[in-house]
């Protein structure tokens, strides 16, 4: 009865299943539906009927342990928030990121620019365009093919040059072995 213990127990990942259904099936609280969804031992099919609540579908959306099978229904969802958030979800599988990479909607192709997991051919295809925001993007994300970046360099953008100064900064020195020695 006490609605501090449910949402606790909605968070823990060592409640049982059997309860999670049970906490599922007993109000509409969206904090409680927010822990159900963040719990990875939350079963998938409460996970789908949490998802028909748009602002649970967003929590879901960026849950790391969140079932490909779900991520994949999410990836066609008619709101772009939740598209986004899939794209944003390193966990999501390549295949979903390759098709965010060609969503209508420039801020999910964005997140999946940004996302390390998103596979090169579709990095390599994002860098094509002439969108200046998709190539910050590409820029940043540390999966980004060298071929890509060497292009991205080319390119009369100080953010860009920015990018690349950063990420040869952050990278490890050469080793001498790199050097023929």
């Amino acid at each position: 009865r006490n609605p501090g213990v449910r949402l606790a127990l909605a968070n823990d990942p060592h409640t049982p299943p059997q309860l999670l259904r049970l906490l599922a099936r007993q109000d509409g609280r969206e904090d409680l539906g927010v822990g159900l969804v963040r719990n990875p031992s939350t079963p998938t099919d409460i996970l789908f009927s949490l998802a028909r609540n748009e602002y649970l579908r967003r929590a879901l959306a960026y849950n790391l342990g969140a079932p490909p099978i779900l991520l994949a229904a999410l990836v066609s969802d008619w709101d772009p928030a939740i598209r986004r958030a899939v794209a944003r979800n390193p966990r999501t599988p390549t295949a979903l990121l390759s098709k965010l990479t060609r969503d209508p909607d420039f801020w999910v192709r964005h997140s999946a620019a940004l996302n390390p997991s998103t596979p090169p051919a579709a990095l390599r295809q994002l860098a094509s365009g002439d969108e200046f925001c998709l190539s910050r993007a590409l820029a940043r994300n540390p999966s980004t093919p060298p071929a890509v970046l060497a292009a991205l360099a080319e390119r009369d953008d100080p953010v860009i040059g920015e990018q690349l100064a950063r990420r040869r900064a952050a990278a490890p020195p050469a080793s001498p072995a790199s050097f023929g020695t």
